[in-house]
Order: C-alpha cells, then sequence, then structure tokens
C-alpha cells in the first residue's frame, strides 16, 4: 500500500507539482471554453487528474492544497472556487 501510495499519489515538493500539474496550450484552450471560474478550475483538475494519477477524482475527493492553487493560478480562478465545481442553481 505504501509503494502504490507514493508512486500514485499526489506529489508534495512544488517540483513535482509544477512537472505533473501544469497545462498545455491545448489543455488551457479547453479550460478557457468554460464560462464560470468554478467550471474552469473543476474541468482543469480533472483533466490534469486524468494525467496523473490516471483516475478521475472520487465524489468528495479534493487535490491537495498545493495543487489546487498551482492549478487555479494557471487558470485565473481562486482556489476556492473548487468547492462550486459542478453547481448550479435550477432552472
Amino acid at each position: 500500500d505504501e509503494f502504490w501510495a507514493r508512486l500514485l499519489g499526489p506529489p508534495t515538493n512544488e517540483r513535482e507539482v509544477a512537472r505533473l500539474y501544469t497545462l498545455s496550450a491545448g489543455d488551457l484552450a479547453l479550460v478557457r471554453q468554460r464560462r464560470r471560474e468554478a467550471n474552469r478550475l473543476g474541468f482543469a483538475v480533472l483533466l490534469l487528474w486524468l494525467h496523473h494519477p490516471g483516475r478521475v477524482l472520487e465524489v468528495g475527493e479534493a487535490p491537495p492544497a498545493a495543487v489546487l492553487r498551482y492549478v487555479a493560478e494557471q487558470v485565473g480562478a481562486p482556489p476556492e472556487a473548487f468547492s462550486d465545481y459542478a453547481a448550479r442553481e435550477p432552472t
């Protein structure tokens, strides 16, 4: 279990966060198609989480704060917006 946690777990240092969670130009183009900050950030996190660790987030799961801050900075959204991802007013 410890081996898999180290292999597939999110990184803890800034260099690894940047290496694993930097959006490409194509990724950013997809992210910018989302209107709300929360949707841009949530979509970016899900896209990057599929790259590493290669799965989707579980219900109620959030990425580590360092990863969330790094991704939020790239998409121009506050990290707190992630908690509003996928929430919308009833129509």
